[in-house]
């Protein structure tokens, strides 16, 4: 009578995300799957085996369940991170594209079993920054200081001083002073007009900044808003208490 003796492979499976690290008991003849699913592009992606106790084997298996990659510590040639002796690296052959799955199979030589332990390394590949938005792309939304964010009154504050640091902001203010915009802005009709494309050249060049200023535009007050509430008690303006400065004196 001939007897054929089939040894079983047992098969775990768990899954690995990139800078995982995963620990457990291999018995013997068992193979511990993870499968990794990429959420993004990378450039490299590879399983090291440290803290292992045991010789371990890895795989490498594509979605359709073959075998692509077979490394252990005796042809393994990367560089450890771990410098063991029992810890071979296994790589991902070329360029891992988002929602690429793998599967990472851990296993030993014969009936070896113990400790294993295995982290999953992932480069991600470069992405050139896109251009930065042009001040014409973006639209002009000028909010009341009162619905802006906090964030949004921190630009807003920034912008003027960034403006100040690029020594633009003293011209605006020198100009605002002349006695030709005297004439021109105040106590006529042209104050609407005049200081219409004043606040326009002035915003506008805060958006030349580029950057975070490359969509800036002005907040205004509301100040009838505060007289309704506040009457003459100006120090209770919220305008006053908004992190732009006091009445002055």
């Amino acid at each position: 009578i001939l007897i054929s003796l089939i040894l079983c492979v047992v098969k775990s499976q768990d899954e690995i995300s990139c800078g995982e690290t995963k620990t457990g008991i291999r018995g013997p003849e068992e193979e511990v799957e993870f499968v990794f699913i990429a959420k993004t592009d990378y450039e490299q992606v590879y399983l090291e085996s440290c803290d292992s106790d045991h010789d371990i084997v890895l795989d490498i298996e594509d979605k359709n369940g073959n075998v692509i990659v077979t490394e252990d510590d005796r042809t393994d040639t990367m560089p450890s991170q771990c410098n063991y002796k029992y810890a071979p690296a296994i790589t991902i052959p070329g360029y891992v594209s988002t929602n690429d799955e793998y599967s990472f199979i851990v296993g030993g030589y014969g009936r070896k079993e113990g400790v294993y332990t295995v982290q999953l390394f992932c480069e991600e590949a470069y992405t050139a920054p896109g251009p930065a938005p042009s001040p014409s792309d973006c639209p002009r939304e000028r909010k009341e200081w009162n619905t802006a964010s906090q964030a949004e009154r921190n630009l807003y504050i920034n912008g003027f001083l960034a403006l100040s640091d690029a020594g633009k902001l003293p011209k605006f203010t020198e100009q605002h002073g002349q006695q030709a915009a005297e004439e021109q802005a105040h106590g006529t009709s042209g104050f609407l007009p005049w200081h219409r494309l004043f606040l326009y050249e002035l915003e506008t060049q805060i958006r030349n900044l580029g950057g975070e200023y490359a969509c800036f535009a002005l907040l205004y007050w509301n100040w009838g808003k505060d007289v309704d509430e506040f009457g003459g008690v100006y120090d209770s303006y919220s305008i006053m208490n908004s992190g732009l400065g006091g009445r002055g004196d």
